[in-house]
């Protein structure tokens, strides 16, 4: 383990040479409403001015929410210099304290996972809501196991089940799909919330 994010902290200056998900990477921007901005760059003014390609070589960061982070600052204007100055001293802080540098890469690099993209989606966008038929998943869910319990006394029922079940593996796997983001990224907020106390 230590070993993987010594390389981390080795590699941060270099450019990076795996593949960048720009689908994931751009989901922050397109979502979070940016307060006290003078413009968001469009989507044509980013490709025209191959800023995808200027992303890719200021990119050092360390984590899949750093990645989104440093995307959405490239893609808006502020319309003050506070961003800029912020920036500038958290850069002096780090030039002067090495060590603090590369404890925060080091712990950092634990959200490098690509299931950190989908944290934005517990703020940033509606939960989904209960479909109305959702009663029909616990109708199917109880025939199911009432059809296991019945058939040792009426063994006929197990043909019920054999229909029964696919119907169920169907709603199981379409539920899985939509809850995915949210169980993917909630690991990943806790770590991420757990970062600021040990500093």
């Amino acid at each position: 383990m230590f070993k993987k994010n010594r390389s981390v902290i080795n590699a941060s200056p270099k450019l990076k040479t795996d593949p960048f998900n720009f689908l994931q990477i751009e989901r922050y921007f397109l979502l979070v409403k940016n307060k006290n901005v003078l413009q968001r760059i469009s989507e044509r003014t980013f490709q025209d001015l191959d800023l995808e390609d200027v992303f890719k070589f200021v990119d050092r960061t360390s984590s899949s929410v750093g990645q989104q982070y440093l995307y959405n600052l490239l893609r808006t204007i502020p319309n003050e210099h506070t961003r800029a100055v912020r920036i500038e001293n958290l850069i002096k802080i780090f030039e002067n304290d090495p060590e603090l540098r590369q404890t925060l890469l080091r712990d950092l690099s634990g959200l490098n996972n690509k299931d950190a993209y989908y944290i934005y989606s517990l703020f940033l966008q509606p939960y989904i809501l209960k479909p109305k038929w959702f009663w029909l998943i616990k109708a199917l869910s109880l025939a199911s196991v009432s059809s296991i319990l019945l058939s040792f006394l009426f063994p006929q029922l197990l043909i019920g089940l054999a229909l029964l079940l696919p119907v169920n593996f169907g709603f199981h796997y379409w539920n899985k799909n939509n809850l995915h983001e949210y169980g993917s990224s909630i690991p990943q907020l806790m770590r991420m919330t757990a970062l600021p106390k040990k500093h």
